[in-house]
């Protein structure tokens, strides 16, 4: 049985257990109860004087939750993390909810693919950089190459003209305003009042001229080539040329948290990929900032990370023109506005590796497939 074989080279992997350890406290313990039609086999990972043990039993431990044989497979390959078969309804809680996952998350991203442990030493070891630099396009390459693998994200100076930015903010404009609640390409997203709001227009490219023409603007290319050639930017797939809104006093987007693109799966397919965002409005305080947290992007992150790490978490101001760039596992946020009537827009266009569009022509997914995070879980087993 996979699962059976899995375990007993992870007991033996004391170095592993060692890392993931320092995630957990003593009170902490986790059963995976994993089950197919035939059997069902659980699994504890218990914490006890400063180790983490995996004992191959089902135990009543803090956490008990219930999964199928083909989930603890997707689980292992990425196609899901463990968050993402929460996050997706997959997995089943006997005891606890996914309120109370807290380091498990990252403790088993350690275990089952040898992610590195954050730690504040990263933060440390970051300070003799100006984390506020930006760049300008002309400035050597090597730098900011050199900065962007470093920090995990990059700023550039007025990258479009003032013309450009306008003609694209006004377009949106009326995009926005005549956009219907029932309209694909929107994504709508409740406030603290209960409203529906529009919080994203995904697939700009299928609806406007000026965003189509963005996958060919010489710029946004020499950004992704920053990250590497092998990088292509995603029309069909990852929501392709999308506007990002972000609202005063919204309850439920979850831009306003912090994140990683890989966080509920597609690890694989999706990282090293580059998110390349154009500020159409400025980005300050009282706005809403775009935040990073440096480093991040080599590394397993808890929720705690952002604020034991303070000193490496940057809030960018923006002006309209500027682009920010950052990994797909950049742990990043877009930080809540504190003024009232804010509405204000970014672009944001996606580069991945060649496997995820190749996988699109093998796969024949649906058009409405394309549109949601499943695509990236059947694009995962192509070659």
């Amino acid at each position: 049985m996979f699962d059976v074989d899995f375990h007993q080279r992870l007991i033996m992997n004391q170095v592993l257990l060692a890392q993931a350890a320092c995630l957990l406290t003593d009170s902490d313990s986790l059963c995976l109860c994993i089950e197919n039609d035939a059997e069902a086999r659980g699994y504890t990972y218990q914490m006890r004087d400063d180790q983490l043990f995996v004992l191959p039993k089902r135990t009543s431990a803090n956490l008990i939750v219930h999964l199928s044989t083909t989930q603890f497979q997707q689980l292992i390959s990425e196609e899901f993390s463990f968050l993402g078969l929460v996050e997706t309804g997959q997995i089943t809680f006997e005891r606890g909810s996914k309120d109370q996952l807290g380091n498990w998350p990252a403790v088993l991203q350690v275990l089952y693919y040898q992610r590195e442990v954050w730690s504040p030493a990263v933060s440390q070891s970051l300070k003799r950089l100006d984390l506020h630099h930006k760049f300008r396009l002309t400035d050597p390459v090597d730098d900011v190459v050199r900065f962007l693998h470093r920090t995990g994200y990059v700023v550039f100076r007025q990258v479009f003209s003032f013309a450009e930015y306008r003609v694209l903010s006004d377009n949106l404009d009326q995009h926005i305003q005549a956009l219907e609640d029932d309209d694909p390409h929107g994504r709508w997203y409740e406030n603290a009042a209960g409203d529906s709001k529009l919080g994203k227009i995904a697939y700009l490219e299928e609806i406007d001229d000026h965003f189509r023409q963005l996958a060919d603007d010489p710029r946004l290319k020499q950004i992704a080539r920053y990250a590497g050639p092998e990088l292509a930017m995603a029309h069909e797939c990852m929501d392709g040329v999308q506007c990002i809104i972000n609202r005063s006093h919204m309850a439920d987007n979850r831009s306003l948290h912090w994140h990683k693109l890989c966080d509920l799966g597609g690890h694989p397919l999706l990282c090293p990929g580059l998110v390349v965002t154009l500020h159409l409005d400025e980005g300050t305080v009282e706005t809403g900032r775009t935040a990073f947290m440096a480093g991040s992007h080599k590394y397993a992150n808890t929720p705690a990370d952002p604020e034991l790490g303070e000193s490496s978490v940057v809030a960018i101001d923006t002006q309209p023109g500027d682009i920010t760039v950052h990994y797909a596992h950049t742990l990043h946020q877009i930080q809540a506005p504190t003024r009232n009537h804010v509405k204000r827009k970014v672009i944001g266009v996606q580069y991945h590796k060649l496997k995820l569009f190749t996988a699109t022509a093998k796969d024949a997914v649906a058009p409405d497939t394309r549109k949601s995070f499943v695509f990236v879980h059947r694009a995962i087993g192509h070659p």
